[in-house]
């Protein structure tokens, strides 16, 4: 009741406060926010591993950054947050979140991005599935990407980044990784603002030795690896109503010396790879969005059972919109887990690696009262299922939130 009072109180305050007086397109335009979470599965164990609930809350504060000087433009967010358990206050954490990107033009033909990043969050304890102290984690990003305008509708692209993951906790450091990753490509512009094009990407990936020597001489192997990427892009207007955006194409990935000890067929990886979303308005006030995907991603959690994730599902949701500033939206997803890789390059024989199936369902309803002011509720729903004993569960959780732009 105390944590459902402070709700309703924030939430009420803060739509009928008059001093917030942002307004889009402003430079600098000032935030606050605040949620509370009710999740009756907060460390997503099995039933037959007791269960426990928890409410926990987020205070953020920061700024939204829109800057533009001509043909240049600055965006980016800089905040800070607290986050504070009922329960389990040896969880409660401080982080903060900066983006930041710069896109800029010179002349008719050349143009580009900088864009930098520096995030710490919590871990999600969806694949960790135990009681860790310390779930932070560390995200850092950088890069640019090029473009020269070769003919009216043909454009030369390049760029280069690299993304640095780090976790706090012990048990998650096998998780580490540094990625380096260099790319470039071609893509045909339509009149309409359409683009489809082909681009190959290179990604040297380094996970640090501490991280990948658990047993004598396996560090001879170790988790470093290089990925290829070549893709299709494409972002397709088909009518007024409906846009096509995402990628496919071929992934290959392959681990250090793997060929050499034998242990390529357990641990490399080459095959089709895509994202591709769709948006339909399908009148004034209703749309559908739906996505189906498949990529290679790290394993965010324990690294017991491999070095990679190959991550594959669909989502489907549709859109109403009765008035300008009320929504609501609602969304089915499922997802296929399937971890790779032997998770420290050895050849010795290694448990059965886990198959994961998640499903779930959401609602989520946003009421914007003034323009500087956004509450939402959301509820969800959702389980998983293993072909490993011990490793299935189902969730409830639902949420209120509440920002105001100054």
């Amino acid at each position: 009741m105390r944590y459902a009072t402070q709700t309703l109180l924030g939430i009420c305050c803060a739509s009928l406060s008059p001093l917030a007086h942002g307004m889009p397109g402003d430079t600098l335009q000032p935030f606050v926010a605040y949620s509370i979470t009710h999740d009756s599965n907060l460390f997503r164990l099995p039933s037959n591993f007791n269960p426990q609930a928890d409410t926990y809350q987020i205070f953020s504060a920061g700024a939204l950054l829109d800057w533009k000087y001509g043909r240049q433009e600055v965006t980016g967010q800089l905040s800070a947050n607290k986050v504070r358990y009922n329960r389990f206050t040896f969880l409660d954490t401080q982080g903060h979140n900066v983006q930041l990107q710069w896109n800029w033009q010179s002349g008719r033909q050349w143009s580009g991005t900088l864009t930098y990043g520096n995030q710490l969050s919590q871990v999600p304890f969806t694949n960790i599935n135990s009681q860790i102290t310390n779930t932070n984690v560390s995200n850092r990003n950088a890069g640019f990407k090029l473009h020269f305008l070769l003919a009216p509708y043909w454009r030369l692209n390049a760029g280069a980044s690299q993304r640095q993951v780090s976790y706090a906790a012990p048990q998650l450091v096998g998780s580490n990784q540094k990625l380096d990753k260099v790319e470039g490509g071609m893509d045909y512009l339509a009149r309409d603002n359409s683009r489809i094009g082909l681009s190959y990407g290179y990604t040297r990936g380094t996970v640090p030795e501490t991280n990948a020597c658990p047993f004598p001489f396996t560090c001879l192997v170790g988790n470093n690896f290089r990925q290829q990427d070549l893709r299709t892009d494409v972002s397709w207007n088909f009518s007024g109503k409906t846009k096509l955006y995402g990628y496919v194409g071929l992934t290959r990935r392959t681990y250090d010396h793997s060929a050499l000890l034998g242990t390529a067929l357990t641990r490399n990886f080459t095959g089709v790879t895509g994202m591709l979303n769709v948006n339909w308005q399908m009148t004034g006030i209703t749309g559908l969005s739906g996505q189906i995907y498949r990529y290679l991603g790290p394993v965010q959690g324990l690294s017991t059972y491999g070095t990679y994730v190959i991550y594959q599902g669909a989502k489907l949701g549709p859109v109403w919109q009765p008035t300008p500033k009320t929504s609501l939206a609602a969304q089915g997803f499922v997802e296929r887990q399937d971890f790779r890789g032997n998770a420290y390059g050895s050849s010795l024989t290694i448990p059965t690696q886990p198959r994961y199936t998640l499903s779930g369902l959401s609602l989520t309803l946003t009421w914007q009262p003034f323009i500087s002011t956004t509450v939402g509720a959301m509820l969800q729903t959702g389980s998983r299922s293993s072909n490993l004993p011990n490793q299935s569960f189902r969730y409830n959780s639902v949420n209120l939130n509440v920002q105001v732009v100054f």
